[in-house]
């Protein structure tokens, strides 16, 4: 039997929570990308853009506790 036919039959539901998670992953990457590219065009504002990568770093850490099965209750 194929290896990926019997992955999806074992997966066969999707989460319930994942268009939030890839709205909370679109979030990230958004933010991340605006804060390092802040960094290299604007040296003078780099505290403002660490600020945000650390922004991006916690949505990014609520996106991976949504995937955690224990936090589903």
């Amino acid at each position: 039997m194929d290896t990926q036919h019997q992955w999806n039959r074992r997966h066969n539901d999707k989460p319930k929570n994942l268009f939030l998670r890839n709205v909370l992953n679109g979030i990230f990457m958004l933010i991340a990308a605006v804060g390092m590219i802040g960094m290299w065009l604007f040296p003078d504002y780099t505290t403002h853009c660490y600020i945000l990568c650390l922004i991006a770093v916690c949505i990014k850490m609520v996106e991976v506790m949504l995937r955690m099965p224990g936090m589903k209750k």
